[in-house]
């Protein structure tokens, strides 16, 4: 979803969407003003909520010496998943030989190794500013992506002393209490004594 598709529903939820209006689809200047600068408090928290996955490859150059050359781990990192090392042939996973040092943002790995290298990340969300393109794709999965708009329609009608703001706080407070984290669900392999 992009954030002008997001920000539609903002405007719907709020009774302020006027699809014909120039500037982005309400009337409201005040909204106008301020709607994208609202937008990027609950983005950040959301992704802390439902964690933004990436993974990159480590581009490392091969050398026969048992030097530990310096790699950059993300930028945009916010936790380190995991170290994913594989064969060049097989892409079976296989053991490394490298060390991280977080604190720095430095992967070390050992020239030596013929391994390929990847990091497995949670990335923080890029920031969204009032200079934020219309078409930005939100970063988020699906299931945050339609409850952020519940959260920014409480921040913008929190400034409001006759709007009722707190439908909007209830319904995203709802919404995040459910939010399933779990990646991959847990099963079970029932051995039985007979055929079936």
């Amino acid at each position: 979803m992009t954030l002008e598709d997001n920000i539609r529903i903002v405007l719907s939820l709020i009774d302020e969407y006027a699809p014909n209006s120039v500037n982005l689809f309400t009337e409201d200047e005040d909204i106008q003003n301020k709607i994208k600068i609202l937008y990027n408090q609950p983005y950040q928290e959301l992704s802390q909520v439902k964690k933004i996955k990436k993974i990159k490859n480590i581009s490392k150059t091969y050398a026969n010496n048992q030097y530990y050359r310096e790699y950059s781990l993300p930028s945009d990192m916010y936790q380190l998943k995991s170290i994913i090392v594989t064969d060049s042939d097989t892409n079976k996973i296989v053991n490394g030989d490298y060390y991280v040092i977080e604190s720095a943002n430095k992967i070390y790995i050992n020239d030596a190794s013929n391994a390929n290298y990847k990091i497995e990340y949670y990335a923080y969300p890029t920031t969204i500013t009032k200079d934020t393109k219309n078409n930005f794709y939100l970063e988020l999965d699906q299931d945050v992506q339609n409850i952020l708009p519940y959260k920014v329609a409480d921040n913008l009608l929190k400034s409001d002393p006759s709007a009722d703001y707190t439908a909007f706080r209830q319904a995203y407070e709802e919404a995040l209490s459910k939010i399933d984290n779990r990646i991959i669900l847990p099963n079970a392999i029932v051995e039985s004594e007979y055929d079936f």
